[in-house]
């Protein structure tokens, strides 16, 4: 099986999991999707935003259970992915981050980073 394509199916799963709130399930699928995925890149690949998106996800996952520091941890990786390149994926992650702000009461650190989502390209509706 391709390596990029197990990545992505269990990336999504995981996503889907998440979604669908079975944190139990959804867990693993996204830390094994980003861990393929970091296996694979390639040096001076293209923009790794099915990895971004998988880390947003988790860090939104591991936000809602209450681990905030590793909820901020897993952000900031995806921000580091995708942040400043106006990719629809970066306003996605600051949409989570924002959430995750809120759920930890830092009502200023949020508003802030609402303003760079709105800042990107593709500005979230919410």
């Amino acid at each position: 099986i391709d390596a990029a394509l197990a990545a992505q199916v269990r990336a999504t799963l995981g996503q889907a999991l998440a979604a669908a709130a079975d944190y139990e399930q959804a867990l693993p699928m996204l830390e094994q999707g980003v861990d393929l995925k970091r296996r694979n890149m390639q040096s001076g690949s293209a923009l790794a935003v099915g990895a971004a998106y998988t880390l947003a996800t988790k860090g939104m996952l591991l936000g809602d259970r209450v681990d905030l520091e590793a909820a901020h941890a897993c952000l900031q990786q995806a921000l580091s992915l995708v942040g400043g390149t106006g990719h629809q994926v970066e306003s996605s992650v600051l949409g989570w981050n924002t959430t995750v702000l809120l759920w930890q009461g830092r009502w200023q650190d949020a508003i802030d980073n609402k303003a760079l989502a709105a800042a990107t390209r593709f500005t979230l509706v919410w």
